[in-house]
């Protein structure tokens, strides 16, 4: 089985031990790295097969356009919001979809039968992200014999929107920045989607809670965890957990 490995922007191994378990993970995939001139000399430490290293701030004009084509909506959260700590645009986390889809265009994956989006620091991650980390370290060696033993490409494997999996076909599906302003200054409840479908999903997976706005403890003008879950919903996607 041929694996692809995508890791995009920030290159942070946290510790020699965590740069000794990505390698380990990581075995025997081919990895391809789209990140910024400053992770240049640890973007090697992974033998990887391509890279595309951008100037540090590339990608702040796009950021900076869309503070402007918002700007009355950021208004509307600092007047609504000036005493609630938990507001904000998070158009930051616009970059990363940029970077994937790019990395989706530039990186030859044709002829993989498996790729799997990464990320290399998940133990500094608060929250359950590294508990499902060690689960799935523990279970498995590597990805490799996840892939080989439990995988169906029936099926698109996540942990949020940090790391995710799938046959080339569905990882082009979970790719959104190209209609990135649907999801921008909406509420979960205003989208329309097949709730059967998220019947079939292990809810393990993602955020999926977040799909009711009331239980977000905070106010973003975008929420990645849920673009990505609504996007994958409306393109047919069912979502699994590498940990089912």
């Amino acid at each position: 089985m041929k694996i692809a490995v995508i890791i995009i922007g920030r290159l942070d191994f946290v510790s020699q031990e965590n740069l000794e378990l990505n390698k380990r993970l990581l075995k025997n995939c081919d990895i391809f790295i789209h990140s910024s001139d400053e992770y240049k000399l640890k973007a090697f430490d992974l033998n990887p097969v391509s890279v595309v290293l951008t100037k540090d701030d590339k990608y702040d004009c796009v950021i900076d356009t869309f503070h402007k084509i918002y700007r009355n909506e950021i208004l509307h959260q600092k007047e609504t919001y000036h005493n609630v700590k938990h507001y904000d645009p998070n158009f930051n986390r616009i970059i990363q979809w940029i970077r994937y889809e790019e990395s989706l265009k530039t990186f030859n994956l044709e002829n993989y039968d498996v790729v799997l989006k990464w990320r290399t620091d998940i133990p500094k991650i608060k929250g359950p992200a590294n508990e499902y980390l060690k689960e799935f370290s523990t279970r498995y060696e590597n990805f490799e014999e996840f892939f080989k033993s439990n995988y169906n490409s029936k099926y698109f494997y996540m942990n949020n929107d940090l790391y995710f999996a799938g046959s080339l076909e569905k990882m082009k599906n979970c790719s959104f920045f190209h209609r990135i302003n649907d999801f921008i200054a909406k509420k979960e409840e205003d989208y329309e989607y097949d709730t059967n479908l998220l019947e079939k999903c292990n809810l393990k997976a993602g955020k999926f809670k977040w799909l009711d706005s009331s239980t977000k403890h905070f106010d973003f003008l975008f929420t990645s965890e849920s673009a990505m879950i609504i996007n994958n919903l409306q393109n047919n996607l069912i979502m699994k957990s590498f940990t089912d």
